[in-house]
C-alpha cells in the first residue's frame, strides 16, 4: 500500500459520514460521537468564510447543521499527497457537493492528519476549505 492511501480512505469515508449527517440521512447523539470520533482532540478546522474552529465549535457547528442539506452527495478529486508517511499526512483536493437545490459552490482543501501507530486509525487534525471561483 503506498504510504498516502490511508489518507486519501478517510477523506473519501470522512466525506460519506459528513455528508450523511448533513443530509440527514444519519442523526442523533450516537451519530454525532460516531463522525466526531474521526477527528483528533486537538482538531482545527479553517472554514470557507474564514472563521476558525476548534474541535468543540466543529461539534457545534455540525450539530447546528445537522439535515440542514437533504439529498447530499460529495465527491473528491485532484486528490495530491503533500507528505506521507507512516505517521502522517497532509493531503490537498478538491471536493464538489450537490444537493437537492443543484450543485453547490466547489471547494480546496488541505487536511492535516495523524495515524496511530498501535491501531493504524486515521484522525483528522486540521482542515482549511476555501471556496473556488465560479
Amino acid at each position: 500500500m503506498q504510504a498516502h492511501q490511508p489518507y486519501f480512505d478517510e477523506i473519501a469515508a470522512g466525506g460519506d459520514a459528513i455528508g450523511n449527517w448533513l443530509s440527514g440521512d444519519v442523526s442523533g447523539p450516537a451519530a454525532l460521537d460516531a463522525l466526531m470520533a474521526r477527528f483528533a482532540p486537538h482538531f482545527t478546522m479553517i472554514g470557507t468564510d474564514g472563521a476558525a474552529y476548534d474541535r468543540a465549535a466543529t461539534r457545534a457547528l455540525f450539530a447546528r447543521l445537522a439535515g440542514c442539506k437533504p439529498g447530499l452527495k460529495i465527491t473528491f478529486s485532484q486528490m495530491h499527497a503533500l507528505v506521507a508517511d507512516a505517521a502522517h499526512g497532509v493531503i490537498s483536493y478538491c471536493e464538489c457537493q450537490t444537493d437537492a437545490t443543484g450543485a453547490l459552490p466547489t471547494r480546496r482543501s488541505t487536511a492535516v492528519f495523524e495515524r496511530d501507530p498501535q491501531t493504524g486509525a486515521v484522525r483528522w487534525t486540521h482542515l482549511q476549505e476555501t471556496f473556488c471561483a465560479a
